[in-house]
């Protein structure tokens, strides 16, 4: 579907609200290759932050949860079309949803 506004909403929540994103703007530079979670820079998005990692793949969200993204409570935007998947992201080391797991909001 062409322009559904999904890179404009990225931008603005970055770029605008300076906001802390979790997309595959944070792998740049070889940063999917750092061993523990971190705010990364990206050359030409001016003051905008990111994660360092890659939340539009599969083996991206599983690096995200082997780092403990959403546990982090860093990131304020975690952009996937895996929704599914990313489920994963939320689950609180196998222990009952109801006890304790982090809550999030889906916009589609």
């Amino acid at each position: 579907i062409p322009k559904t506004g999904g890179s404009t909403l990225k931008d603005m929540v970055a770029d605008c609200h300076l906001k802390v994103v979790a997309n595959e703007e944070g792998i740049a530079d070889g940063h999917d290759q750092d061993m523990d979670l971190q705010l990364v820079d990206v050359d030409g998005r001016g003051h905008a932050k990111y994660l360092n990692v890659d939340t539009t793949t599969i083996e991206g969200i599983n690096r995200a949860i082997q780092l403990g993204l959403v546990q982090s409570n860093v990131a304020d935007l975690i952009v996937t079309p895996y929704l599914y998947e990313s489920e994963y992201l939320f689950k609180n080391g196998g222990q009952d949803p109801r006890e304790g797991d982090p809550r999030g909001r889906l916009f589609a």
